[in-house]
């Protein structure tokens, strides 16, 4: 559950703490005990993982463009 809240944007604190609520909520008994969950414990930089997007633009033009040099000058060299 931690991990799909970090995946969802939240704050590395907050994900831990609401993962801790749910086990809370929806173990039994003796899973709910501090035992299972309290050692877990969030040390050094609360901020959301973020995941760089890729861009392929850049990618898509720079191949479009060494594309069209070699279409033009195969065209060329046949043509001579």
């Amino acid at each position: 559950h931690y991990y799909q809240l970090l995946k969802d944007g939240l704050p590395k604190d907050v994900a831990l703490q609401q993962a801790k609520i749910s086990v809370l909520n929806h173990a039994n008994m003796a899973k709910s005990h501090p035992f299972f969950w309290s050692s877990y414990v969030l040390m050094g930089d609360t901020t959301p993982i973020v995941k760089k997007q890729k861009n392929y633009t850049l990618w898509f033009g720079g191949l479009m463009i060494i594309g069209i040099i070699l279409y033009y000058s195969f065209r060329k060299q046949n043509h001579n």
